[in-house]
Parts: structure tokens; sequence; C-alpha cells
């Protein structure tokens, strides 16, 4: 685990992260449309980066399944009956070259640093036998999610995401594989402009994501009070509720090997 940035490791070994994820039921919503891209062959799957398992107990019913997660706390939170699961790093996968018809990772790759992030699109174009299916934050502002850590200043993502994606980049993103389908779905979402949300943290000091679970990557800090309130925040939600642009949160991209 060592491999990962500090901050990455504790906030995805926090219990209640997993306790509290998908509170909304917003994942039932999403296992139809990571169906809808699974081609009727596909009769094996690795699920990378599975977390609790919301997804990968739903797609191992008509299929055979692995799950992979780097966190323990997420692969103990994993209902049973469970497929095989197997703690290890999106960038070093214990599986041998194309051992899975397909790889598939939902709300993994937006956390990875550069370098792993190579390593693990390279390792999942390494063991699909033919596609590779990802599901990411659509077209994320990532400054709209900046939390400010109340004990050491540090400014980071609430939910440490560290990039982001967009339709027109998928091209060429697996290694080997060419985009054969994508589409963005899911709950509505508002992505507020880069000067709106510099206006809210710098002048009005109002973080929208201080309210999480989230873990300070630079002192570990886990308390985050609610953001100040004031007439100007207030102004200036109301304005982002007038200019934000309203997309769908997930991005799907199914990617077929091109080289045999």
């Amino acid at each position: 685990m060592s491999d990962h940035p500090t901050g990455v490791n504790a906030l995805f070994e926090r219990r209640e992260v997993w306790n509290q994820y998908d509170a909304t039921g917003e994942i039932a919503r999403k296992l139809p449309l990571v169906e809808r891209l699974i081609p009727a062959e596909v009769a094996s799957l690795v699920d990378v980066g599975c977390g609790n398992g919301l997804l990968t107990g739903p797609l191992a019913r008509t299929r055979r399944v692995v799950g992979i997660d780097l966190s323990l706390a997420a692969l103990k939170a994993i209902a049973l009956p469970a497929p095989p699961l197997l703690c290890a790093s999106a960038d070093r996968l214990p599986l041998a070259d194309r051992s899975f018809d397909l790889a598939f990772t939902s709300e993994m790759l937006e956390h990875l640093p550069n370098g792993i992030y190579e390593a693990a699109l390279t390792e999942l174009a390494r063991v699909a036998r033919r596609y590779v299916l990802i599901t990411v934050p659509n077209n994320e502002n990532l400054s709209q999610l900046t939390v400010r850590c109340p004990s050491c200043s540090e400014r980071f993502h609430a939910y440490l995401h560290l990039r982001s994606f967009s339709q027109s980049g998928f091209a060429g993103l697996i290694p080997g594989f060419r985009l054969r389908d994508s589409f963005t779905g899911g709950p509505v979402v508002r992505r507020q402009p880069d000067w709106l949300v510099g206006l809210k943290q710098n002048v009005g000091q109002f973080y929208d994501a201080s309210r999480t679970t989230t873990v300070c990557p630079a002192c570990g800090n886990t308390h985050f009070p609610p953001p100040p309130r004031s007439a100007a925040t207030r102004a200036l939600n109301l304005t982002g509720r007038v200019v934000a642009r309203r997309q769908a949160y997930w991005l799907f991209g199914l990617f077929e090997r091109t080289n045999g």
C-alpha cells in the first residue's frame, strides 16, 4: 500500500467511508448502464478497484468474476456470498495475461497519481482478452470539491480525485485498444465555472466539501467543520445555481483490443 499517497490509503481504509458509500442508492442506477456496455459474449470479468462490491456482486450473477481492491476495509465490507477477491494494487495485478474476457474499473482511475495511473491502464490492457470497460466522473471540475484542512491549511479534493476525464479524451486511452462506445449517464449535477469557485473559496472562504468524511493527505486530519455561512456565500451559491452547467455525473467507455 505504500505505492499510493498516504491520504488515499487513509481515506479508503476508513470503515465509515464504505458504510456511507452509496447511501442514496445510485449504484442501482449505474448497474444497468454498465450492463448495457458489456458485450453478450463476455463470460469472465475482473473488477479492478471493486470497493465494497456493490457492482461486483451483481455482475457475478451470470459471469465468472474476480474483484480486486487495495483497501482491506473495502473488501471486508463486501456482502457474502462474494465472488473471489484479491487485495492488490491496480498497477500490479496478480493475474495472467489476457486471463479475463473483460477488465472493468469504476470510479478508480481518477484517484491514481502519475506513474501508477499509466501503469494501471497498461495492466488493464494486459489482463483483458478482448475488452476494457471504465467509468469515471464526467468532465469534473476538480476545484469545485476542494477542501481546506483546518489543521494545516492543505487544499485537496474531498475524495482525493487527481484528474478529470472527458469523452473527447477517451480516444487512445487504453494502449492497444480502440474506443468502441462511450456515453454519459447517471444523476444530473451542476459543474460550476472556475471563476465562481474561486470567488466562493477565496472571498467567501466557502468550501463545498467541508462536510465529507475525508482525510487530509498532508497531516491526516479527519475533522472538517461545516463551511461558514454569510450573505456573500449565499449570493455566490445562488449565482452558482444560475451559471452552473448541468450534466450527467458518470462517463462510460468500452474499449476493444486492436492488436490481436
